[in-house]
C-alpha cells in the first residue's frame, strides 16, 4: 500500500467523459482568456462547469479528493509561503522554465506554451486530488520565486501508485535553504491533513543538490529501488533514477 491510496482514487472516474488533456485545454485557454484572475479561480470555474455539485459528492465520496479544505490551504514557514498560484506567476515561471541550469536534470527546457500548459496541469491536478504544487513566495524578498508540493506520478513503475513530493526554483533563490523549508511545509501536510502513508521522491543519479534535499528531509534510499525513468528513452544520460522514501511512522517534524 503506497501513499496514494487514501487520496487519489480512480482518477478516470473522476475524468469522466473528458481527458485530462481536455481538461487542462480549457484551463489554459480560460486563464489566457482571463489573465487579470487569480488561476485556482478559473480552475474551479471549469471544474464547476464540468462536473455538476452532486457529481463531484460522488466523486468525494469514492476517495478520490483529499481531506476537506486541503485544495485552497496556504502553508507558511519562517520565511517561505505556499499557496495557490495566480496568473501573474505564469511570466517568472516561464523564464524559470527557460533556464537550461535549472533545467539541468529535465528532458528539456520549456517554452512558453509549455511552461503555460505546465500551470494547466497543476490546476487540474489540484482539482481531481486536492493537493498539489503550490506556488512559493518569499514575503519581502520576492513573490514568486518557484514551486514545492506533492503529485500523484504519472508514469507506471515497481513503487507506483504513489504520491511524489517534488520542487523546483529559479536559478537566484538557490543556496538560502527554500527548497528544504518548503518541502517539510508538504511533507507536514501530506502526513497531517492528507494522511497519507508514504511520500517519495525520485531523480537522475547525478542530481546531487536535489539528493541533498531529499536526505536532509530524512527521506531514505535503498539501492534495490533505483529504476529506469520510463518517460526518458533508453541511453538517455537521465534515464537512471534514484527513490527515496518517507514513511508517516518515520517522519518527524523539526
Amino acid at each position: 500500500m503506497t501513499a496514494m491510496n487514501r487520496s487519489t482514487g480512480d482518477t478516470h472516474h473522476l475524468m469522466g467523459d473528458f481527458a485530462p488533456a481536455e481538461v487542462n485545454a480549457m484551463i489554459l485557454r480560460d486563464c489566457t482568456a482571463r489573465p487579470d484572475q487569480p488561476i485556482a479561480i478559473v480552475v474551479h470555474a471549469v471544474m464547476e462547469q464540468l462536473y455538476p455539485k452532486r457529481r463531484r459528492a460522488e466523486v468525494t465520496g469514492h476517495g478520490t479528493t483529499a481531506a476537506a479544505g486541503s485544495v485552497s490551504a496556504t502553508l507558511s514557514g519562517e520565511r517561505v509561503r505556499l499557496r495557490r498560484w495566480r496568473a501573474e506567476d505564469r511570466d517568472a515561471f516561464a523564464a524559470m522554465n527557460a533556464d537550461p541550469r535549472v533545467m539541468e536534470f529535465f528532458r528539456s527546457t520549456l517554452d512558453r506554451a509549455g511552461s503555460d500548459a505546465m500551470v494547466a496541469r497543476i490546476g487540474t491536478h489540484f482539482a481531481e486530488h486536492g493537493f498539489g504544487l503550490w506556488a512559493i513566495e518569499v514575503p519581502g524578498v520576492a513573490p514568486f520565486v518557484g514551486f514545492a508540493g506533492l503529485t500523484v506520478a504519472r508514469f507506471e513503475a515497481p513503487f507506483t501508485p504513489c504520491v511524489e513530493i517534488g520542487w523546483r526554483f529559479a536559478l537566484e533563490h538557490w543556496g538560502h535553504g527554500y527548497a528544504t523549508e518548503a518541502a517539510r511545509l508538504a511533507l507536514g501536510h501530506g502526513f497531517g491533513p492528507l494522511g497519507l502513508r508514504e511520500i517519495v521522491s525520485f531523480t537522475s543519479t547525478t542530481n546531487h543538490r536535489s539528493r541533498a534535499v531529499m536526505e536532509r528531509l530524512g527521506m531514505r534510499r535503498d539501492t534495490a529501488d533505483d529504476f529506469d525513468h520510463p518517460n526518458l528513452p533508453e541511453g538517455h544520460p537521465l534515464r537512471r533514477h534514484v527513490l527515496y522514501r518517507l514513511g508517516s511512522a518515520s517522519y518527524r517534524t523539526e
